[in-house]
């Protein structure tokens, strides 16, 4: 209401309290509400002897409609800018995703790499290993021979 004209009908501060956004985002509940707008209407009404007279009620409600369009527009656009953040997101996350899957697959295939490396080497290893200890036990057998001869 922050562009408008003063209104001599504007509402009275327990309807303005009750239509703001956080009425509608607790538990709703329409005759509690309908209530509401019409209470401060409802006690002059039952303080005055006269006839009903709707011209007040009439007043209240096309404010609070007035209101509600607004909180509608508002709700609307933050809607509107929400789905535009969360698209953003999404695609901020797969490209984010997208590239987290490729580092992955590099560092997976140079894991592979290195493990086939380590594998060869400890083939090769195995075999030097082994031909060493074949190496170890010709030159025992030898040198044993060797000391046993020299011994005859």
């Amino acid at each position: 209401m922050a562009g408008r004209a003063p209104d001599i009908y504007d509402l009275d501060p327990a309807a303005r309290q009750l239509l703001q956004i956080d009425t509608f985002r607790s538990k709703f509940v329409v005759n509690e509400f309908v209530q509401g707008l019409s209470a401060a209407n409802i006690a002059s009404t039952a303080r005055s002897k006269d006839a009903l007279d709707p011209k007040p009620y009439i007043r209240t409600f096309e404010s609070a409609l007035t209101r509600l369009q607004e909180l509608r527009s508002k709700v609307v656009n933050e809607s509107t800018e929400s789905e535009k953040d969360v698209q953003s997101a999404e695609s901020q996350f797969t490209r984010t995703n997208t590239q987290l899957e490729a580092t992955f697959r590099d560092i997976n295939s140079t894991f592979v790499g290195l493990q086939n490396r380590i594998s060869e080497v400890s083939k090769t290893a195995i075999t030097i290993g082994n031909a060493t200890s074949k190496y170890l036990y010709e030159h025992e057998l030898i040198t044993f021979f060797r000391s046993s001869i020299g011994s005859y």
